[in-house]
């Protein structure tokens, strides 16, 4: 970090080099996954996979009311990925960094400028009710009194005076000094753990293991038993002759289906849904 003019700042040639360099306090935060991303993975799973193969086998045999089954398939893909969604939104709705302006020192003139136009080495003034803008460090004689709770959770003030380090997203509550920028954008220690929170990580419950394992076991039977079903139909002897494959693969699947607990699944997931709409409720973030 070079040292600026405390009476002059930065010069606007300066400002333009620096932004040149991509040494701007410009910073897009994105969560983990996108929109397409979590469709997708709610979509492409291996229950979702395993109830398309039954639908197809049903269709084959023509008697689509069978298939009803699939409309719950579709209410719990669709209850998965609102979850994800309003987590996603809500998530990136956050912002530890507020919107308002800051005001800084150029060509020896007080400027106010967008929080995202602040440049490295920029001299930023700070005053008594500003939240700071950047990470910098004091330089001159002034000094304030900061509060930092937002970014180490202890509630009791701290005064920064020449050469103390100051972080973006703490208040100013007492005093005025000068500040001059050390890190913007991506490097601001701020930004770094605002990118930590707005992490989407999905965590499976107890409960839904268990279900998983369930579907697996069923899965696992069904591979076993279905085909046997199948072909003991198809060799069944009804007035003195054999019924058709079709007529076969449709009295197989209603029994192979019922193993399958979509039902289960549902009602899981609209019971965590609720859960969820009564914590955001009481303002928690899940």
């Amino acid at each position: 970090m070079s040292a600026a003019n405390l009476h002059t700042g930065l010069s606007n040639a300066e400002v333009q080099a620096q932004i040149a360099q991509g040494k701007i306090n410009t910073y897009k935060e994105t969560t983990s996954k996108s929109t397409g991303e979590i469709i997708k993975s709610n979509t492409a799973t291996f229950y979702n996979m395993l109830n398309v193969c039954l639908v197809s086998l049903v269709a084959l045999t023509g008697h689509f009311r069978n298939a009803l089954f699939f409309f719950a398939i579709l209410g719990n893909t669709c209850v998965g990925i609102y979850q994800e969604l309003r987590a996603k939104k809500t998530i990136e709705s956050m912002s530890l960094l507020g919107k308002t302006q800051a005001r800084v020192l150029r060509d020896g003139a007080e400027q106010a400028v967008d929080k995202g136009q602040i440049v490295l080495n920029d001299l930023c003034i700070l005053k008594k009710g500003a939240q700071i803008p950047v990470d910098a460090v004091i330089v001159g004689e002034g000094f304030i009194e900061v509060d930092e709770s937002m970014l180490t959770g202890e509630a009791d003030p701290v005064i920064k005076q020449k050469g103390d380090k100051v972080f973006g997203g703490s208040l100013v509550l007492l005093g005025q000094a000068q500040a001059q920028a050390c890190a913007v954008g991506r490097d601001v220690y701020i930004n770094q753990l605002s990118a930590e929170a707005k992490t989407v990580k999905i965590q499976k419950s107890k409960l839904q293991r268990q279900i998983n394992s369930i579907i697996k076991a069923a899965t696992l039977m069904l591979v076993v038993v279905g085909p046997f079903l199948f072909i003991r139909q198809l060799t069944t002897v009804q007035q003195q002759y054999l019924i058709d494959w079709q007529q076969a693969l449709l009295r197989a699947l209603t029994g192979v289906i019922g193993m399958v607990p979509q039902g289960l699944v549902l009602l899981t997931s609209v019971a965590l849904t609720v859960g969820v709409i009564h914590l955001a409720r009481q303002r928690v973030l899940t």
